[in-house]
């Protein structure tokens, strides 16, 4: 019984679990940098993106104003300089409601110069899996092997970021759980 009880956690919608409670939670990302991958290891802040809409494709000639679009539901940052080649990295955010993992969208960007090679993510939402070492490839953008990097006005065209449906991704985990 407790089983179906964490399936039904993986996928019932988000916002409907937050309506019945009223209590944080706490999110756990766990993101690993690939020393063999183009990219490396950056310096720059990632930043993991929940958004009901994609991001601009490639025919996109200049950059949105405001860059990350007017849909973002929520966004979470950590610092690249953290990371160590081919060693998972984890970090917690306490957040009042769950509703961003509603979102149609996940996103793996870096405004930066200093590509990043980022290999997985993984999030867990109160010790319940929601994504599990999750690849982040193929890349969106100018490469679909290189670094995470340039998702920025200056430099538009030679952006490269990794982005997913995130309720396609849910639904795989429920499956994969059962």
């Amino acid at each position: 019984m407790k089983m179906n009880a964490i399936l039904a956690l993986l996928f019932v919608p988000i916002s409907a679990a937050a309506q019945t409670t009223s209590r944080e939670a706490l999110v756990t990302f766990e993101v690993r940098t690939a020393s063999g991958r183009l990219g490396g290891g950056s310096t720059d802040q990632i930043t993991i993106v929940f958004s009901n809409s994609k991001a601009p494709g490639p025919l996109v000639v200049g950059a949105p104003r405001p860059l990350l679009g007017e849909d973002v539901i929520q966004e979470f940052s950590f610092s690249s300089r953290d990371l160590v080649n081919d060693q998972p990295f984890t970090f917690t955010r306490r957040v009042r409601d769950l509703t961003f993992l509603d979102a149609r969208y996940i996103r793996v960007i870096n405004t930066g110069t200093d590509g990043w090679a980022g290999e997985y993510l993984s999030i867990t939402v109160d010790k319940n899996r929601i994504l599990d070492r999750r690849t982040l490839y193929p890349r969106q953008g100018r490469q679909s092997e290189g670094g995470i990097e340039k998702f920025n006005r200056g430099q538009w065209p030679d952006r490269v970021y990794w982005e997913a449906d995130l309720q396609q991704l849910r639904f795989e985990r429920y499956k994969q759980a059962r």
